[in-house]
Protein backbone atom coordinates (compact mmCIF):
# COMPACT_ATOMS: atom_id res chain seq x y z
CA UNK A 1 0.00 0.00 0.00
CA UNK A 2 1.85 3.36 -0.74
CA UNK A 3 2.55 5.64 2.06
CA UNK A 4 -0.30 8.26 0.41
CA UNK A 5 -2.86 5.93 1.07
CA UNK A 6 -1.83 4.62 4.68
CA UNK A 7 -1.78 8.73 5.67
CA UNK A 8 -5.08 9.43 4.00
CA UNK A 9 -6.24 6.23 6.26
CA UNK A 10 -5.02 6.98 9.08
CA UNK A 11 -5.95 11.00 8.76
CA UNK A 12 -10.01 9.63 8.32
CA UNK A 13 -9.56 7.02 11.28
CA UNK A 14 -8.64 9.94 13.44
CA UNK A 15 -11.12 12.15 12.41
CA UNK A 16 -13.78 9.47 13.20
CA UNK A 17 -12.08 9.33 16.66
CA UNK A 18 -12.98 12.64 17.49
CA UNK A 19 -16.51 12.63 16.32
CA UNK A 20 -19.37 13.44 19.64
CA UNK A 21 -21.59 10.76 18.35
CA UNK A 22 -21.35 7.81 16.35
CA UNK A 23 -22.93 9.19 12.67
CA UNK A 24 -24.62 6.35 10.89
CA UNK A 25 -26.44 7.87 8.14
CA UNK A 26 -27.04 11.36 6.70
CA UNK A 27 -30.84 12.53 5.69
CA UNK A 28 -31.99 12.44 2.17
CA UNK A 29 -32.88 16.00 0.70
CA UNK A 30 -36.95 14.13 0.99
CA UNK A 31 -36.21 13.57 4.73
CA UNK A 32 -35.32 16.85 5.62
CA UNK A 33 -38.10 18.27 3.22
CA UNK A 34 -40.93 15.72 5.81
CA UNK A 35 -39.04 17.20 8.30
CA UNK A 36 -39.42 20.77 7.57
CA UNK A 37 -43.04 20.27 7.25
CA UNK A 38 -43.63 18.67 10.45
CA UNK A 39 -42.09 22.07 11.92
CA UNK A 40 -43.71 24.81 9.97
CA UNK A 41 -46.63 23.24 7.84
CA UNK A 42 -47.34 22.08 4.68
CA UNK A 43 -46.78 25.18 1.63
CA UNK A 44 -49.71 27.75 1.71
CA UNK A 45 -49.24 28.95 -2.07
CA UNK A 46 -48.94 32.04 -0.81
CA UNK A 47 -46.38 34.73 -3.00
CA UNK A 48 -44.49 37.14 -0.85
CA UNK A 49 -43.34 39.99 -1.74
CA UNK A 50 -41.29 41.06 1.08
CA UNK A 51 -37.32 40.48 0.58
CA UNK A 52 -35.52 38.64 3.47
CA UNK A 53 -32.42 40.79 5.29
CA UNK A 54 -29.23 38.82 4.00
CA UNK A 55 -26.64 40.15 6.54
CA UNK A 56 -23.01 40.07 6.42
CA UNK A 57 -20.78 39.88 9.52
CA UNK A 58 -18.21 41.53 7.67
CA UNK A 59 -19.46 44.83 7.54
CA UNK A 60 -18.77 45.03 3.95
CA UNK A 61 -21.70 47.03 1.92
CA UNK A 62 -22.70 44.37 -0.86
CA UNK A 63 -22.07 45.84 -4.48
CA UNK A 64 -25.12 46.99 -6.81
CA UNK A 65 -24.26 43.67 -8.53
CA UNK A 66 -24.56 41.61 -6.15
CA UNK A 67 -27.60 43.08 -4.13
CA UNK A 68 -29.35 42.52 -7.60
CA UNK A 69 -28.58 38.51 -7.40
CA UNK A 70 -29.43 38.44 -3.99
CA UNK A 71 -32.71 39.84 -5.33
CA UNK A 72 -33.50 37.20 -6.91
CA UNK A 73 -33.29 34.72 -3.80
CA UNK A 74 -35.80 37.09 -2.13
CA UNK A 75 -32.92 38.81 -0.34
CA UNK A 76 -32.06 42.64 0.25
CA UNK A 77 -28.54 43.36 1.66
CA UNK A 78 -29.20 44.55 5.63
CA UNK A 79 -26.41 46.52 6.98
CA UNK A 80 -24.74 45.02 9.90
CA UNK A 81 -21.91 45.62 12.41
CA UNK A 82 -19.10 42.71 12.28
CA UNK A 83 -19.14 39.97 14.79
CA UNK A 84 -16.94 40.22 17.53
CA UNK A 85 -13.40 38.03 17.04
CA UNK A 86 -13.55 35.06 19.20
Amino acid sequence: MPNEVRTLIGSVIQLLSHEDWPVRWIDPAPAVARRVVELIGPATGEKHHDLAPAIFTSGKVATAGFSAALQGFGLAPASAAPLPAV
